[in-house]
């Protein structure tokens, strides 16, 4: 397994790299490599002690002797039956495994496959994966900046067909960086970015509507806290690091400003 090529790209650490590392699997010298990068990456860390504590937790409830540690992470879509990226490593196997996974996402409160449509699903992996790439930006992290608030409202607005307010995430501890155009296939999409010192950035995410009202949906991608829903015929995605607490929070922020755009 080569971990070198990205050790200093600023790029997330691939989850199955983690896994790895987590169940021994890893040379002496890629361990090392692995805990260095792991001293600057909190958020490695806290994956890191996730899947500790799941393993321990799998040890408690199927024994020691009866359980197959997974040797690569799959996700929720492998357990759904669908393709997963490469970089995700190979497609969980087994009973167990498959146990394994279903009470690692249980405790975490990620939805499980049938519990998000998959068009909503697909709409969260796709807009997760982008946030992705966007997130570990410093200097381009925005095309405008937070400065030219009225600007971006007005120019964002008019390229998604309807009103943009810039919501006000204070309260969550993230202030407004300032955005730029994105694209979901050919659908215009603002994409508003907020930053919190000691955390990667979070995305705000609007965009025309292609369906009737909903309600929000969470789930989680790429390892990142994805939400979205639907309202007054825009849609909303609300994209990064967070847990089901915080994007929760997020998004109780959002909606009723959104109501009043």
């Amino acid at each position: 397994m080569n971990i070198r090529d990205d050790r200093n790209s600023g790029a997330p650490m691939p989850p199955e790299l983690l896994v790895a590392y987590v169940d021994g699997e890893l040379s002496a010298a890629q361990a090392a490599e692995v805990e260095a990068r792991l001293a600057s990456d909190p958020n490695a860390r806290e994956m890191v002690e996730d899947l500790r504590n799941s393993r321990d937790l799998l040890r408690a409830a199927f024994g020691h002797e009866e359980v197959q540690e997974p040797s690569g992470f799959a996700g929720p879509a492998a357990l759904a039956g669908a393709a997963t990226p490469r970089r995700w490593g190979a497609a969980l196997a087994g009973l167990a495994t498959a146990a394994a996974v279903v009470l690692l996402l249980a405790l975490d409160g990620i939805r499980l496959p049938g519990q998000v449509p998959a068009d909503i699903a697909e709409l969260h992996e796709e807009v997760a994966a982008y946030h992705t790439v966007y997130m570990t930006e410093r200097d381009h992290l925005v095309e405008v900046p937070a400065g030219e608030r009225s600007h971006i409202e007005q120019w964002l607005g008019r390229r998604i067909d309807g009103p943009l307010q810039v919501p006000d995430l204070e309260a969550a501890g993230f202030r407004f960086a300032g955005a730029r155009l994105l694209t979901l296939g050919t659908l215009p999409v603002a994409q508003l970015m907020y930053s919190a010192d000691g955390r990667l950035p979070i995305a705000v995410c609007v965009t025309t509507a292609e369906g009737a009202e909903r309600e929000a949906v969470l789930d989680r991608h790429h390892g990142l806290g994805v939400a979205s829903w639907v309202d007054d015929g825009q849609t909303y995605i609300v994209v990064g690091a967070l847990d089901e607490g915080e994007l929760s929070g997020i998004v109780e922020l959002i909606e009723p400003a959104a109501a009043g755009t």
